[in-house]
């Protein structure tokens, strides 16, 4: 009788551990078809930024902050390469540094992390890399929120 529920237990340990394994399989999958449409969600928007920039000591923003602040206007992006020219919200005060780096990116073919923006093209984030953009007459990457 012992043996009987050591193997049934054994059993439903198995099939819970293969669903959390197909669950996980399943999650990639699409995430790599969501990558090949060029639909990401905001989890994925806000490493691939606060990840592809220099992070100040003194930065505003923590990764998690940075997070729901990008979940606060969507849940999806669509990457787009959009023209600088049609965007708003760009800053008054944008660090001189900061898009003398860009343009410099812009002017050395260096690959210059994408901006943020919403659904009107206004500037959520990267509004000194946008600066840079149009300042170079460059077209440039955006993540543009496509649902809410």
């Amino acid at each position: 009788m012992l043996d009987l529920r050591f193997n049934m237990l054994c059993c439903i340990y198995i099939k819970a551990k293969f669903m959390v394994i197909t669950n996980k399989i399943l999650s990639i999958i699409r995430e790599e078809v969501e990558k090949m449409n060029n639909i990401f969600n905001a989890e994925y928007v806000a490493n691939h930024i606060f990840f592809s920039l220099e992070q100040d000591e003194d930065s505003e923003l923590t990764f998690q902050q940075y997070h729901q602040k990008i979940k606060m206007f969507g849940n999806e992006y669509e990457l787009v390469e959009v023209d600088p020219n049609t965007l708003r919200g760009f800053a008054k005060d944008w660090d001189s540094n900061s898009v003398e780096t860009y343009e410099y990116m812009f002017n050395n073919n260096i690959k210059v992390p994408e901006i943020v923006i919403d659904e009107q093209n206004k500037i959520i984030d990267g509004s000194n890399r946008a600066t840079a953009a149009m300042l170079k007459k460059k077209r440039i990457m955006a993540f543009k929120v496509i649902k809410r």
